[in-house]
């Protein structure tokens, strides 16, 4: 009797497993859905600025850059620069950073060669300080368009998205693991990396669900790649947390069977 109990929640615990790995898969392609859609309307937003700027006055083209940024609320600041990669205006306008020299910006060296959007690897905006992400693209001119992409959305993503339980940790990073967003907000602050995590250690854009052993404790995490960016959304919960309970059945079912059989064999031994 005692082997089939055990039996039957060790079923009960696979098949519970197996539903928490489903739903972290649910999770992390909902996820990787929603940034992928975030990067493609602000790629799409530059490239609409990139289209205006050859042909407009420049009066026009601060408004542009100010209704583009405040009607979609993707960037911190937009900047046009001129051919010395100098900033000739940006919305919100700010004097202190007209002329700014953004030749030096590794970005920026990178866009010289190319006439489609190009991410940069997480950074502090020159601006506000806060974490952001560039996307520059080429304008005829010739010029350039900087975005400052806004990391504020992707982390009240992460933070609010539907997790498996409390005890689950989410976390976006880039093609190189800087953590872009995390369910602990202390962690970006760190600009912590997790180009080692065993999540990350995958070559596919398909989702990647594993078991694994890190800092002392095994956990089942499920990882998923961003197809516009390579970048990578994860979700991982500990296994103590998964089949904790199944396992304090167990162990409450093996005790009463030890106890039961004590308290037999101590009656029949008073018979």
């Amino acid at each position: 009797m005692l082997i089939v109990t055990l039996l039957s929640i060790g079923f009960m615990a696979y098949g519970g497993g197996r539903a928490v790995a489903a739903q972290q898969q649910q999770t992390v392609s909902q996820l990787a859905e929603t940034v992928d859609n975030y990067i493609i309307t602000s790629s799409d937003i530059l490239e609409s600025i990139a289209t205006l700027v050859p042909r407009s006055p420049p009066v026009q083209v601060f408004q542009y850059l100010d209704a583009s940024r405040q009607a979609y609320g993707h960037f911190e600041t937009i900047y046009l620069l001129d051919d010395e990669y100098k900033v000739v205006t940006l919305s919100p306008m700010d004097e202190n950073y007209l002329r700014f020299d953004f030749s030096r910006q590794p970005f920026i060296q990178d866009q010289a060669h190319l006439n489609e959007v190009l991410i940069s690897k997480p950074d502090d905006s020159i601006r506000t300080g806060k974490p952001i992400v560039y996307l520059t693209i080429l304008v005829e001119g010739p010029a350039v368009v900087v975005g400052e992409l806004n990391l504020d959305q992707l982390q009240d993503l992460i933070t609010n998205s539907p997790t498996v339980s409390e005890e689950s940790t989410i976390f976006l990073t880039d093609s190189h693991g800087n953590l872009l967003a995390h369910s602990n907000p202390d962690l970006l602050a760190q600009q912590e990396n997790f180009g080692g995590h065993l999540l990350f250690n995958q070559d596919s854009h398909d989702r990647l669900s594993n078991n694994y052993f890190a800092d002392g404790n095994y956990f089942l995490g499920t990882s998923q790649r961003v197809s516009q960016t390579d970048w990578l959304v994860a979700i991982e919960q500990m296994q103590t947390d998964v089949y904790g309970s199944y396992l304090n059945t167990a162990l409450i079912t093996i005790l009463l069977a030890i106890l039961t059989f004590i308290i037999t064999v101590g009656l029949f031994g008073l018979q």
